[in-house]
This record gives C-alpha cells, sequence and structure tokens, in this order.
C-alpha cells in the first residue's frame, strides 16, 4: 500500500489524535485508512490530557483523497475531529 513519490510531491497528512479507544481497534482503523486509499497510515503512542495515555493516527494520502481518508476516521474510530495540513515530500 505504499506508493513511490514524486520529487517534491504534495501531500496531505491527515491525523487524529484518540484517548478513548480500545488498543484492539487500532489495526482495523489503519486497514481501513489503507483500504480508504491512504499513501500510508500508522499510530504512534502520545500523552493525552491529563496524563492519559493516547494515539496520534496518521494517513498520508494525495491531497485531493483527504476528506474521504478524513471521513475514514469518523466511521472507524471515536474521534471528534481530525487535522489535516499539506507537506512536501
Amino acid at each position: 500500500a505504499h506508493a513511490t513519490a514524486a520529487p517534491g510531491e504534495t501531500i496531505a497528512v491527515i491525523e487524529a489524535t484518540i484517548d478513548d479507544m480500545p488498543g484492539e481497534l487500532f489495526p482495523p482503523l489503519v486497514e481501513a485508512l489503507l483500504i480508504a486509499g491512504a499513501k500510508d497510515a500508522f499510530w504512534t503512542a502520545a500523552h493525552g490530557k491529563k496524563g492519559r495515555p493516547a494515539c496520534v493516527v496518521t494517513a498520508l494520502a494525495n491531497p485531493g483523497d483527504a476528506d474521504r481518508i478524513a471521513q475514514v476516521y469518523f466511521d472507524n474510530s471515536s474521534t471528534l475531529g481530525v487535522r489535516i495540513r499539506e507537506e512536501r515530500r
């Protein structure tokens, strides 16, 4: 599910920080993001509010696919929001 990047490619980074979802639901979320067309998807351990354990779930996608990928978070996780930004790689 990985694509080779063209030099200077613009990529959308879609992220959500989740601190209220059982750990066993993260692998299916990442799989759903990849199935939906994300070029890559992964989660990173983080500290949430009040020191709670959390995960930042990140998906990389073509900018034109960002809204569709964002919807996958709402359909497959407990998140109330996502962050979307564009980066060059």
